[in-house]
């Protein structure tokens, strides 16, 4: 903590350090600059170094070292005659004391070891698994925190389950849409000045570019609570820009004018591609590091829970990969003490015509008010394989069409500007045969 804030100075004697001087403020911690007591912690995992602050994490850097490490806390300052004065209480040093070595059956190899954030937990690195294939791992050395050493030749059976957000399984209150649909829920309506720019087909909402600012789709039904909301979206960007109008993501609380909470996908600033919170027509909120990229899955998670204690946060986002490999993270990753909103739950759509594509294929909300439901499995599979898709021109007009694995249905359209673009062919062996003009564009995409 300094006069400007939480801050970190790093010297590894690369591109970033910031040895000496003014530190790297940490924006997340911005709430937490009101002179009480808090946990504070830092994590090295051999690979980064994490900042938590209340268990809500602030940043991680690069901090690729394992060997005599040295953690020092203390009070500084900067001037003659300056002051300072910091109250340490249940200060402690973890460590994993020992990785272990890992074997797994029936052909499977174990590649590395990885040591991660917490101090209880590794990362095993493997060959490939058959899904149809039972396997057992085999652990030997593993010494846990307190010193003590497991059993020679500990065994356990893999679990090749898809890991899924919590809720999966569970009824809750709420509603979900995997867009499957011919058309979109009626109670979809589209907010802002920026118009529908929101296309349900192929199993995806596509959310392209809008004019204006704010702009939402919102799941609009009186029946539920317009306060305490929480959102969960299995979200992609297509397609995007850098710059402050370059945003999209979900939203919770949203007014008539199309004015609420947002946690938005961004490309800009000091941090490059992170998400934030973003109090519409009024103010940004706390940002959180991710390195999102282009045509990856992420889940995104919002929760608005409103309340009257004072630096105590209403809003609590997350985000994670959502390709069934990576677990749902246990912490928020960022907090904001903000209220002050009342209105429907949704899509964020950019602002300002800021290049900004994305895709939806699952969305959840829950609320007060609203049936009970199956999170069920079936809204959110299993990614399905890479598929190849070869265009090749036959003829003056002719195009061929294949795609490997087959299955799955191909559909084409003249271009990606507004709703209906997406048109089904209704083939799904592999194949097809379509016929183009001298000018003009044809785009093609397998889905489900």
């Amino acid at each position: 903590m300094s006069e400007g804030g939480w801050e970190y100075n790093r010297q590894i004697n690369t591109g970033g350090d910031n040895a000496t001087g003014n530190g790297a403020d940490i924006g997340t911690f911005d709430i937490a600059e009101d002179g009480g007591n808090h946990r504070m912690e830092v994590v090295a995992n051999g690979t980064t170094a994490r900042f938590y602050l209340d268990g809500v994490l602030g940043t991680e850097l690069p901090f690729p070292f394992t060997q005599n490490l040295v953690f020092e806390y203390g009070v500084y300052v900067r001037a003659s005659n300056d002051t300072a004065t910091v109250v340490y209480d249940n200060a402690r040093i973890e460590r994993l004391q020992a990785r272990g070595t890992y074997t797994i059956d029936n052909g499977a190899t174990v590649s590395s070891v990885e040591l991660t954030s917490r101090p209880d937990t590794i990362v095993l690195r493997t060959s490939a698994l058959n899904p149809s294939t039972s396997y057992t791992l085999t652990a030997n050395g593993v010494v846990d925190l307190l010193g003590n050493s497991i059993a020679v030749n500990s065994t356990i059976a893999i679990d090749q389950r898809l890991a899924v957000p919590i809720e999966v399984g569970t009824s809750v209150n709420g509603f979900q849409d995997d867009f499957t649909g011919a058309s979109r829920d009626s109670r979809w309506v589209p907010r802002g000045p920026g118009g529908d720019v929101y296309n349900q087909a192929g199993g995806v909402l596509r959310v392209t570019t809008s004019a204006g600012d704010p702009n939402h789709l919102l799941f609009e039904d009186n029946s539920y609570d317009k306060n305490t909301q929480e959102v969960l979206a299995r979200v992609r960007v297509i397609n995007a820009g850098t710059g402050d109008n370059v945003r999209g993501g979900i939203a919770s609380s949203v007014e008539s004018n199309s004015q609420g909470f947002d946690l938005e996908f961004r490309d800009e600033g000091a941090l490059g591609r992170h998400t934030e919170f973003l109090d519409d027509g009024r103010s940004w909120g706390p940002e959180f590091k991710f390195n999102w990229t282009e045509g990856t899955w992420y889940w995104m998670r919002l929760k608005v829970a409103p309340n009257t204690d004072a630096g105590a946060p209403d809003l609590f986002n997350k985000i994670w990969k959502a390709d069934g490999t990576e677990p749902e993270p246990d912490d928020w990753q960022a907090t904001w003490d903000r209220s002050g909103r009342t209105g429907f739950a949704g899509i964020a759509a950019t602002s300002n015509s800021g290049q900004m594509e994305m895709e939806v294929d699952y969305f959840l909300l829950k609320a007060a008010g609203l049936p009970s439901v199956n999170v069920a499995l079936s809204a959110f599979t299993a990614p399905p394989p890479d598929v190849r898709v070869t265009v090749a021109r036959v003829g003056a007009t002719g195009l061929h069409i294949t795609w490997n694995p087959a299955g799955g249905h191909l559909y084409r359209a003249t271009n990606l500007t507004g709703a209906g673009d997406w048109t089904d062919t209704g083939d799904t062996d592999g194949a097809f045969d379509d016929t183009i003009g001298a000018t003009g564009n044809r785009f093609y995409m397998v889905r489900p």
